[in-house]
């Protein structure tokens, strides 16, 4: 039986939004917690914590001259950042738990009590995703919420070392109560881009690019550094699987797999993408409705680089938890 172009549409955009949200969830989404960091008084150390839209992320330059050692539960070391380079354990469980947001596999083969130290930047500076800040799991007190304004309600410490001596990074879980509304991520790109190339955009807590590539250029998504961690071309979908960017914004489990990796022989593809989200802090007082950030997200066609442009906008509801309104999808 044919379906009509409202009714694919419409198919489109369920399952989409089932995805969206179900992968979101697991990632460790929550709009009702903050991570907030204790700064370092240590010259040359920074020490920063980025509001990703999966799961808060640790990220660490070391030029003090000082080794740094970021330890586990046990005290053992996982991750070293100084003298010019990032090293981690391959051999130590909390990498690899720590590789990906919402945590990362750690088979049994793969561990070890004697270390197996490699080199993994060629700077002293690594981020990385501790189950310590997590937010997924994490019961707001009962009596937090009746009062019903923003405060902290724990504390959360990594251990670590700095030549030796010991250090704490520690921060607060600061609850932060829900809005009166919604922030909706629209593209204002035209949705054909290039000759061939389509790309669409589903609004959710982390919105979804679907890319179609039927023109003879290959297409490639580029990363914050300018990087290709996608491409979609007459060969199909490749992935880094190497990429940080690339293990952000997959919907899949990812095995252990490294490098580039050919994931369809389909001329399309779908992915998380956090960079059309947002992460920031709402204004106060917030306004009925209004723009909050613009986005963009780079690409190659062929040697041309184009920039996906888009915005968030503020959509107000009546109740924390009632629907903002219909969102209307890229046609």
């Amino acid at each position: 039986m044919m379906r009509s172009g409202v009714q694919r549409g419409c198919l489109w955009a369920a399952l989409f939004f089932g995805l969206v949200s179900s992968a979101a969830w697991s990632h460790g989404v929550r709009n009702d917690i903050r991570v907030d960091i204790t700064p370092i008084a240590v010259e040359g150390l920074t020490v920063e914590l980025h509001q990703d839209a999966f799961q808060p992320q640790l990220v660490v330059s070391n030029r003090s001259g000082k080794l740094l050692e970021v330890l586990d539960a046990e005290g053992r070391s996982f991750i070293r950042i100084g003298d010019g380079k990032a090293a981690v354990d391959l051999a130590a469980k909390a990498y690899h738990l720590s590789r990906v947001a919402g945590g990362g596999n750690a088979r049994a083969n793969t561990l070890s009590a004697t270390p197996r130290w490699r080199t993994i930047a060629t700077e002293p500076a690594f981020g990385w995703f501790d189950s310590r800040i997590a937010t997924v799991t994490l019961d707001i007190p009962y009596a937090v919420k009746q009062i019903g304004r923003e405060m902290p309600f724990g504390q959360w410490s990594i251990p670590a070392r700095l030549d030796g001596q010991p250090l704490e990074i520690r921060g607060v879980f600061t609850y932060t109560p829900p809005p009166l509304g919604i922030a909706v991520s629209a593209l204002e790109s035209t949705t054909a881009i290039a000759p061939g190339v389509l790309v669409q955009l589903v609004p959710g807590p982390v919105p979804a690019l679907f890319l179609r590539n039927s023109g003879d250029k290959t297409v490639q998504v580029l990363d914050a550094a300018g990087k290709a961690f996608l491409k979609v071309g007459a060969d199909g979908v490749w992935a880094d699987l190497d990429s940080p960017s690339w293990r952000t914004a997959s919907t899949k489990s990812l095995g252990s797999d490294r490098g580039w990796k050919q994931l369809s022989r389909a001329r399309s593809i779908s992915w998380l993408e956090p960079r059309a989200a947002f992460t920031g802090r709402l204004p106060q007082p917030m306004p009925d409705s209004g723009q909050l950030n613009d986005w963009q997200v780079p690409l190659l066609v062929g040697r041309e680089r184009i920039a996906l442009r888009g915005h968030n906008r503020w959509m107000k509801r009546a109740a924390p938890n009632a629907k903002a309104g219909p969102v209307r999808l890229p046609e």
